[in-house]
């Protein structure tokens, strides 16, 4: 099974994360409003989803789901990375890439971006 990156924890993106982990992926939920990662670590869900609550829960136990404040976290666990936050947001989390990167988006030392996000986020 892989290791889903999901950047952005609303509708969208909350509910990718949890698909991702009821199937047996890694999954690692990314977003910068720290309360609702704060929420999300309690197994709490910050949006009215039928049913969300109780599987985000059971794959925060298992371990298959956790979440993060940190893109550089994200980055360095992923295989895959699903982007579900709006590109406003996004523009907020580019840094220059390192020479020659086809990438905006921040790349910490030493981690080699997987190939499926190279080409995703060219801004």
């Amino acid at each position: 099974m892989a290791k889903i990156g999901v950047i952005g924890t609303g509708y969208v993106g909350l509910v990718t994360a949890v698909g991702f982990s009821e199937l047996g992926h890694d999954v690692l939920g990314m977003d910068i409003d720290e309360e609702k990662i704060s929420l999300l670590k309690k197994g709490a869900s910050p949006i009215d989803e039928a049913g969300l609550e109780p599987v985000l829960r059971k794959n925060l136990e298992k371990g298959k789901l956790r979440f993060t404040t940190s893109i550089e976290e994200t980055m360095r666990f992923s295989d895959d990375i699903r982007n579900s936050m709006t590109v406003r947001i996004i523009r907020r989390l580019i840094k220059e890439g390192p020479e020659g990167s086809r990438c905006g988006l921040p790349i910490p030392g030493g981690v080699r971006l997987p190939e499926n996000a190279r080409h995703t986020y060219r801004f």
